[in-house]
């Protein structure tokens, strides 16, 4: 009787904490996603562009999200999240909503990434039930979604890896059938595809699978998912005059159906990167392959340790475990994605917690865990020693990710406090899941003391609510590109609420301002307003200035903080 309810039980479980969680990246790089979705809706296409002059604030703040093509504004980012979202999004505009509103938008995040995360957890476990009991396919299933990125980034956004994750997980729930369906196994992968280019590994190694144990079945799926292709690229064609937005880039497009058919998706990914102009070195990348394995912040076996005793298991059992070819397919996948991730220079997942990038690939190291399971239960000794290892070890990954990464607001502001290079992922010292105000402040000066120009150091007080010259004594300008960095040291000051005042004639072409790494947007026109006093008393303080285009100079430009009483 309690078997027969613990499964949805913890569903909904899973899905409070995902939706309780006060830690949110809704404002980053899946901002838009509903946004299409109600596009879709209202104005029958993708494009963004019926909401440029509504909310022209959000495009100008998060530029990087966009593109002009064919005299549409489309976004960026993959479609197959929004595609995911219409259901909540449709709901959602009946009750009154809109997309535009950030408070509305990220509500609908909330909900698709909660529902995800508890949809993801039952998924792992269907996927365990077909190798082991079911006991042991909800303590795996709990584990892996609980102890992994799957949750910490899934259940913090509606990120576009919650799609392929998904789907990646029909597809080996597809595969593990006795006689996989050809039409569902293609509908799954240019699912996943839609979510995410990366995908593409995923259809290489599924490919290559079949045409090892049913070589008429990957050709048909082949045809499939090419017929599929083409229409999705037609149909961006008639939109904006592309088939692809940049995210789908490749620098020979015709290599694509090459790279299906052959499996060779880590190579087009590779490629792909170069073609963006990230100059990608043709070298091994040792620091990404650290940097995803065990750096402080971004580390595998760090975030989520369990995954070492997993590792572990694999090469025991590797003689027992390669007899299965899907196990081939899994550690394949497994592989590649790491792959993809260290070949680019995003291989720590920009704005995140945790190792992101290897979320994509959670559901097979899902069934993988379970084929381990099954090996050792032969093994009585050996098994129990596994298991305390694996239990153990989750425990941590668990504390880690469904605990500090769901309900640590400081380690959103980690990413950037300061804006996070890659050295600070390796920094034991200030690693993101101890994140906390005074480890912030802490480390934010500790940046600034190693990094600010000599002459900053030296700065005197300056008196706080007196306007700051470029030409002062007391203040050091560096101008870098279309930003213009100041540092000053401010006297004491008491105020729960700062406005920052401009004036000049430069003070029209601000884009937005940053104040010891916190972004503020227009409040008035050259008055800014930070929410709470974040500046620091007789400490160096930080301004970043982004100019639609780089100054010649800032000579004519001031600045003058006031202290004023709460925005109404």
């Amino acid at each position: 009787m309690i078997d027969r309810f613990l499964l949805p039980a913890l569903t909904f479980f899973i899905f409070l904490l995902a939706y309780l969680s006060p830690v949110s990246y809704a404002g980053s790089d899946p901002h838009f996603t509903p946004l299409v979705a109600q596009s879709l809706i209202y104005h029958k296409t993708f494009a963004l562009t019926p909401y440029v002059d509504a909310i022209p604030d959000q495009f100008t703040t998060l530029s990087y999200q966009t593109f002009k093509s064919a005299g549409q504004t489309v976004y960026t980012y993959p479609i197959g999240a929004s595609l995911l979202s219409l259901p909540f999004v449709g709901v959602a505009l009946l009750l009154g909503n809109d997309m535009s509103t950030p408070a509305h938008n990220w509500f609908i995040q909330n909900v698709v990434s909660a529902f995800g995360c508890a949809g993801l957890f039952v998924l792992s476990y269907l996927l365990c039930r077909r190798i082991v009991e079911r006991r042991a396919a909800l303590v795996i299933a709990l584990v892996s979604l609980l102890g992994s990125s799957m949750i910490s980034t899934l259940g913090t956004a509606l990120w576009n890896q919650l799609g392929i994750t998904l789907f990646g997980g029909l597809v080996l729930l597809e595969l593990t059938r006795t006689k996989p369906r050809t039409l569902p196994l293609a509908g799954y992968l240019f699912a996943a595809y839609l979510c995410r280019p990366t995908a593409i590994v995923l259809i290489g190694f599924v490919i290559v699978y079949l045409l090892w144990t049913a070589r008429k079945q990957a050709a048909h799926l082949a045809l499939w998912l090419s017929g599929w292709v083409l229409l999705w690229m037609g149909g961006n064609y008639l939109v904006m005059e592309r088939t692809v937005t940049p995210y789908y880039d490749l620098p020979l497009p015709w290599v694509t159906p090459l790279l299906i058919f052959v499996g060779l998706g880590v190579a087009g990914w590779g490629m792909w990167q170069l073609d963006f102009g990230r100059k990608t070195p043709l070298i091994f990348p040792i620091d990404g392959l650290l940097g995803l394995t065990i750096s402080a912040s971004r580390g595998l076996f760090i975030l989520s340790p369990f995954t070492l005793v997993i590792g572990a298991a694999v090469l025991r059992l590797r003689r027992q475990l390669m007899r299965e070819k899907l196990v081939w397919l899994l550690v394949g996948w497994i592989l590649a994605v790491m792959a993809v991730a260290i070949l680019t220079d995003n291989w720590s997942g920009g704005a995140a917690y945790g190792a992101r990038m290897m979320t994509e690939a959670w559901p097979a190291m899902t069934l993988l865990t379970a084929y381990c399971w099954r090996e050792l239960g032969e093994r009585s000794s050996e098994k129990y020693r596994w298991l305390t290892g694996y239990l153990l070890l989750g425990g941590v990954g668990v504390v880690l990710n469904s605990g500090i990464g769901l309900f640590n607001q400081s380690t959103v502001r980690w990413n950037h406090y300061p804006e996070t290079s890659q050295q600070h992922l390796f920094d034991w010292k200030f690693p993101q899941y101890t994140a906390s105000p005074d480890q912030l402040d802490a480390r934010l000066q500790s940046y600034w003391r190693e990094n600010a120009p000599a002459t900053a150091q030296a700065l005197p007080t300056y008196p706080f609510d007196t306007p700051i010259r470029p030409e002062s004594e007391t203040t050091v300008w560096e101008i870098e590109g279309e930003k213009v960095r100041i540092y000053v040291r401010l006297g004491a000051f008491s105020a729960e609420n700062t406005n920052l005042i401009l004036s000049g004639g430069n003070a029209a072409a601000i884009q937005r301002i940053t104040i010891n790494d916190h972004a503020m947007l227009p409040v008035t026109e050259n008055r800014f307003s930070l929410p709470t006093a974040q500046l620091y008393a007789n400490s160096l303080n930080r301004i970043a200035i982004y100019f639609t285009e780089a100054p010649q100079d800032v000579t004519d430009l001031q600045l003058t903080f006031k202290e004023v009483a709460p925005l109404k």
